[in-house]
């Protein structure tokens, strides 16, 4: 049936959907470039931040407690000193690490439409079904699914350098903190190669469905094509009546003494006899194709075609159709007439001969 959607959507429909908002983006795409970004961050900062840490371990067990009010705020500037420097650049990292993300999946986009606020947004009713819909309850389920698989990862490399880790902090905290950065080095690399795979099934399903949503019935491309294109028996009646336009023009352009033409862009259909006419007076002018078909019928018909660029521009700017030419323009008229009286007059001579 014409109703059903079963048709993939038009580009327009695409571009019309982006407008709103409606774009593809996977979110485990997000959290595989943040996670790669935070890799990349740890590697190369790692070891300065495991000499912070054990610096600051070492102040608290070794230090004396006969000045606590000075221990006390040693500590807490270092703890503070330590904690601004890995926070403050791993949260910039997870932002450039996401405007980057997105700009790749669905480049720049500024939707003002999305961002208008809506009751819809507010509709209990509305939301709590969709807290429930099919799609939540299948990303919750893939949630816990990627908890656990996170889980049994962390344990499995833990479980595995457990007896390096016991014997590097029995050897001190350089060791122990050494040991621990390889530790967690291990848990990001195994879970980026399995974030890689889960981006790219959630990239696809978030694909699929995002056309599934976009779907059209074939009633659908009908009418998008008929308001891209116009609609095809309103575009032939404007040819019809544009065709009657024309010929009228043309039946028109049989009475000029003279055409104007630019030469090839502009023509200009003049009539001048005194005792009708005061002045010249323009019975049609065309551009382009209009004024190509002018001048073929000018040939075929036997009227002058005077060539004059200054004349024939001067009068498609400055008059229009069934009016008399201005006065600034009389002087390259009389030029133009005198060359048709002149070309008369030379056929007359050939024809005396």
């Amino acid at each position: 049936m014409s109703g059903e959607k079963t048709e993939k959507p038009t580009q327009k429909k695409l571009d019309d959907a982006r407008k709103k908002g409606q774009v593809s983006v996977s979110k485990d795409a997000q959290i595989l470039f943040k996670l790669l970004m935070f890799y990349m961050f740890f590697f190369w900062l790692s070891q300065d931040y495991a000499a912070r840490f054990s610096e600051l371990l070492d102040l608290i067990v070794t230090a004396g407690f006969k000045q606590p009010w000075t221990f006390s705020e040693s500590i807490f500037s270092m703890f503070f000193d330590v904690f601004v420097a890995i926070t403050v650049p791993l949260i910039a990292v997870c932002a450039i690490a996401a405007t980057l993300i997105t700009w790749a999946q669905i480049g720049f986009l500024v939707s003002p439409e999305a961002l208008t606020p809506s009751f819809k947004k507010f509709d209990a009713v509305s939301n709590i079904k969709n807290m429930f819909s099919k799609k939540s309850l299948v990303q919750l389920l893939l949630s816990i699914v990627k908890v656990l698989i996170l889980s049994v990862v962390g344990y499995l490399v833990f479980k595995d350098n457990m007896g390096d880790m016991i014997y590097s902090y029995r050897a001190g905290l350089t060791q122990f903190f050494d040991v621990l950065v390889h530790v967690l080095k291990a848990i990001i690399f195994v879970s980026l190669i399995i974030f890689m795979v889960i981006a790219a099934i959630d990239w696809s399903v978030e694909y699929m469905h995002h056309i599934k949503n976009l779907r059209m019935s074939h009633q659908d491309i009908a009418d998008e094509r008929k308001q891209s294109m116009g609609n095809p028996q309103l575009k032939q009646r404007m040819k019809r009546e544009h065709r009657s336009i024309l010929n009228s023009s043309l039946t028109r352009v049989a009475g000029a003494k003279a055409v104007v033409a630019n030469p090839t862009h502009i023509s200009v259909a003049l009539d001048y006899e005194p005792g009708k006419h005061d002045l010249p007076y323009i019975l049609a002018m065309g551009t382009d194709d209009e004024a190509l078909r002018i001048r073929e019928f000018a040939k075929k018909n036997g009227i002058p075609i005077i060539v004059n660029v200054k004349l024939a521009r001067m009068l498609y700017q400055d008059c229009e159709e069934d009016e008399y030419i201005q006065k600034e323009h009389l002087e390259l008229a009389a030029q133009v007439f005198r060359a048709v009286m002149e070309m008369a007059s030379d056929q007359d001579k050939g024809v005396s001969r």
